[in-house]
């Protein structure tokens, strides 16, 4: 499931408040839109469905761009910057190796 963006889910940007999308870009790992759920919330709901499957020698995930970047991100061990930078095309086919290890915390 992609990032939960609250009372911001299905808004035209325009429609956002103009100081929520500031505190957003000060803060991108922590804010939290409205009733919905921080990038930090979403790499951790992320990790924790893969720690169900960690021993599984593979898998095959059909997912939004959001969740592909945290995948990307743990795969690689990449920093906020560089993962949530990262662009997929609409249907693109992602191959990732996870080492378990990536998930011990």
């Amino acid at each position: 499931m992609e990032k939960h963006f609250g009372a911001w889910e299905m808004q035209p940007w325009d429609a956002i408040p103009r100081a929520g999308l500031d505190a957003w870009a000060e803060d991108p790992w922590d804010f939290c839109p409205p009733g919905g759920e921080s990038v930090r919330q979403l790499q951790g709901r992320v990790a924790d469905f893969l720690r169900q499957y960690r021993h599984e020698p593979s898998m095959v995930l059909v997912t939004h761009g959001g969740v592909m970047k945290v995948l990307s991100g743990l795969a690689q061990a990449d920093p906020l910057a560089v993962w949530q930078a990262r662009r997929f095309d609409y249907g693109a086919l992602v191959s990732l190796n996870l080492a378990p290890s990536l998930l011990d915390h």
